[in-house]
């Protein structure tokens, strides 16, 4: 490659990633946060299908149409499929309406370690009208504090910023708003039972 076409091309497209955040307007805090610590109406990370059922029925009083339970099959045991709580779902239509969702990972049974059913995914939201869009953010930095990224678009809170992205670490907890909603997610409990099952894929060849 030419020399001088070379430089350019970098120049460019160094200018375009500046050029996004500036667009952006991203600022980090690299003050760190223990998100585990965090919840969203009472309910937090790791907590059990009945744990969360019992807050948000203590909480809100919720009539059988506004509580939705859904199931799936999964694996607590290698090759033993069975139906566990996927997630579970609050819909308020009434009055002051919000929508309250907790997804669940099934981690399978490991060794001396029995298999559990934790809270990854917990999001609280509403109509995403630009006024609810500002009060969403206000009432999470007076409940969380200030965040460690800030965007146009996102409020993220987490232990460690990926330097290269300059976003939340992937595979670690993480409270971030989007638009009218909040949510507290750790796709960590995803890759801890992603792990085992490859393990149940190792076999001692015999031959």
């Amino acid at each position: 490659m030419n020399l001088n076409k070379k430089v350019n091309t970098n120049l460019y497209v160094k200018s375009l990633f500046f050029g996004f955040f500036l667009i952006c307007n991203i600022s980090l805090n690299a003050k760190s946060i223990d998100v585990m610590k965090f919840d969203i109406a009472g309910i937090k990370l790791g907590m059990t299908p009945d744990e969360v059922k019992k807050i948000i029925i203590d909480t809100y009083h919720p009539t059988e149409s506004e509580l939705y339970v859904d199931t799936r099959y999964g694996e607590r045991k290698k090759g033993e499929k069975e139906k566990y709580i996927s997630d579970i779902q609050y819909t308020k239509s009434k009055g002051q309406q919000f929508n309250l969702r907790v997804e669940f990972c099934l981690i399978p049974e490991e060794e001396n370690k029995k298999s559990s059913l934790r809270a990854e995914d917990i999001v609280y939201s509403i109509k995403g009208i630009n006024e609810n869009i500002q009060k969403v953010r206000k009432m999470a930095i007076s409940k969380y504090g200030e965040p460690t990224k800030k965007s146009d678009y996102s409020y993220e809170w987490c232990e460690h910023i990926d330097s290269r992205l300059h976003t939340c670490a992937l595979f670690e907890p993480k409270l971030s708003t989007y638009s009218a909603s909040v949510r507290l997610s750790n796709a960590g409990y995803s890759k801890i039972a992603g792990e085992i099952k490859e393990k149940w894929k190792i076999v001692e060849p015999k031959f």
